[in-house]
């Protein structure tokens, strides 16, 4: 699918440009045809002249953060909470902000006071309840016959 390639070309190109600063992610919209690149600030030439030669048009949009600006809010709620409590923690699609999940063992303020200990002005949006699962749980094991 051309979407697919030019979305996995603009993708390589952003992993062989670490550092950038603006750097963002690449995103194939659910009609399975638009490609969209997320980037704060000025898009690199390089960039740009790459999505110009994709067979599939390639809008850039921007981005109110950089992946290193959501990676370091990540770090940081992470960082500073205890662990079991935040299950599960990532950035939004559209690099607005990070996201969460807490456990159910969480108590009723948690999202209250994770938002408060995340040492980071970047919002941070409640995904749900996750528990993580135990791989090899007993439930999965099969018995082969001794």
């Amino acid at each position: 699918m051309a979407s697919q390639a030019a979305g996995r070309a603009l993708a390589d190109w952003i992993a062989e440009h670490p550092g950038e600063p603006g750097e963002g992610g690449v995103r194939i919209l659910k009609d399975r045809t638009t490609v969209v690149v997320y980037w704060k600030g000025a898009v690199p030439t390089g960039l740009q002249s790459l999505a110009a030669d994709q067979p599939v048009a390639v809008t850039f949009k921007p981005a109110p953060y950089s992946r290193a600006e959501l990676n370091a809010a990540m770090d940081a709620v992470v960082a500073n909470n205890a662990p079991g409590i935040v299950t599960v923690v990532g950035s939004e699609p559209d690099y607005s902000s990070i996201s969460i999940a807490l456990s159910s063992k969480a108590p009723a303020n948690a999202f209250d006071q994770v938002r408060s200990k995340a040492a980071t002005a970047i919002p941070i949006t409640l995904r749900g309840i996750i528990d993580p699962k135990p791989l090899g749980s007993a439930a999965d094991e099969v018995d082969h016959g001794s």
